[in-house]
């Protein structure tokens, strides 16, 4: 590691404009190494890749077909910060987030996870994409139970990784167009010795219109894909005696049976039959 104290992942596919905004949410500081990766179609000319003063800006490439956990993966080999910071590119930190993090700069914890706001692309009012996350962090406040904070909590921005434990324990993203994100929480969550909850704000989620973000297009691939990877999430914690935190999978079906009708949803059913995995 070097003298850098956070290395900060942005993945750019496309979107220019906020991207920008996103680096922009990053403070000009010294200690601060900001590693832009690229997957777009067409790559990022010279005069377009963001500088700021003082904070370093790296640019690398990545596979322009295998999406978001290919470019965080080739991040991750470039990383040289302490600790580790994950920023999608149409998001953004808030103007304190920073403050946030310094206070643990000194501290021992794995993860840090912090509270999160979110707004609608369309008018820049308040969207409802944080309320989940915000109450994983209430119920750590009022019971300081770490199960789901560690287990269900399936993105990987908002917390705070200390690099050295992310690099040792080799985790990474899997390389997918869809809940690409989802495995390396889990592995995050399940390896780390420490973790700790900061009520703060210090990550603005934004929310596309339907069929503008990849997290909302309804294909039958990609929706059948995403069900595929929660039961691999199911059967990974079902080994290790966490079944109480598993996802439940009858929406799932029902999703698919309403989106592309009854073979679909009992393809659905026969896979989770043959992995042995309740839907229930």
């Amino acid at each position: 590691m070097s003298d850098f104290n956070y290395s900060i992942i942005v993945p750019y596919r496309d979107k220019y404009d906020l991207f920008l905004k996103a680096v922009e949410s990053i403070p000009d500081r010294e200690d601060i190494q900001v590693i832009v990766v690229d997957n777009a179609p067409e790559s990022l000319s010279e005069k377009e890749i963001p500088v700021k003063c003082s904070a370093r800006v790296d640019y690398v490439t990545s596979s322009k077909t295998k999406g978001a956990g290919c470019a965080r993966n080739e991040g991750l080999r470039h990383v040289e910060g302490r600790f580790l910071l994950f920023l999608d590119a149409d998001d953004y930190f808030t103007p304190d987030a920073f403050e946030a993090f310094d206070r643990y700069l000194n501290e021992n914890y794995d993860i840090v996870f912090f509270n999160v706001a979110s707004r609608r692309l369309s008018d820049g009012k308040e969207s409802d994409r944080h309320l989940y996350y915000s109450r994983c962090i209430q119920e750590w406040v009022s019971t300081h139970d770490e199960r789901r904070i560690r287990y269900r909590w399936p993105v990987p921005w908002a917390k705070m990784y200390r690099s050295s434990f992310i690099l040792d324990e080799k985790i990474q993203f899997e390389e997918k167009p869809v809940l690409n994100d989802a495995w390396f929480s889990l592995m995050a969550g399940h390896a780390a010795r420490r973790v700790f909850v900061d009520e703060s704000i210090v990550y603005v989620v934004t929310e596309a219109a339907l069929g503008q973000s990849l997290t909302k297009n309804v294909t039958r691939e990609n929706s059948f894909l995403r069900f595929k990877t929660r039961v691999q999430i199911n059967l990974f914690l079902k080994s290790i005696g966490r079944y109480d935190m598993h996802i439940r999978l009858l929406g799932s079906l029902r999703i698919a049976f309403r989106n592309f009708g009854v073979m679909e949803m009992l393809r659905y059913w026969g896979y989770a039959a043959k992995k042995r995995v309740s839907v229930f």
